[in-house]
């Protein structure tokens, strides 16, 4: 132990501090609202994991469910493509058989004589 008062004071000082924060330490610990918050926290925290080993958890349901959604995708993307190639022959195939066809007459063509 020192003998010089000013470093007396300090350790005095720094005793006090680490004494001040047991004692508020234990203050936390033992109030009836902090222990009921602890306790309510752990009961949330078992259940949760309860549920999770029963129904699996929203990670596993993420991981179960992003592979199907992929082939969805992929599913509905192959089948606007085939739609797609569908439109554009049936686009292709009118247009055939509007060339092979005699070009149609107006209504207002209809039973008069051409002008010459």
């Amino acid at each position: 132990m020192s003998t010089d008062p000013d470093q007396i004071r300090s350790e005095i000082d720094q005793t006090q501090r680490e004494l001040s924060a047991d004692v508020d330490a234990l203050t936390d610990k033992i109030s009836p609202q902090r222990i009921v918050e602890r306790r309510v926290r752990g009961t949330r925290t078992a259940m949760t994991n309860m549920k999770d080993r029963i129904m699996g958890s929203t990670s596993d349901a993420y991981q179960t469910a992003a592979p199907a959604a992929s082939g969805v995708g992929e599913s509905a993307g192959a089948r606007v493509s085939s739609a797609r190639d569908a439109a554009a022959r049936g686009s292709a195939a009118i247009c055939t058989s509007r060339a092979k066809s005699p070009p149609r007459r107006n209504r207002g063509d209809r039973g008069t004589i051409p002008r010459l």
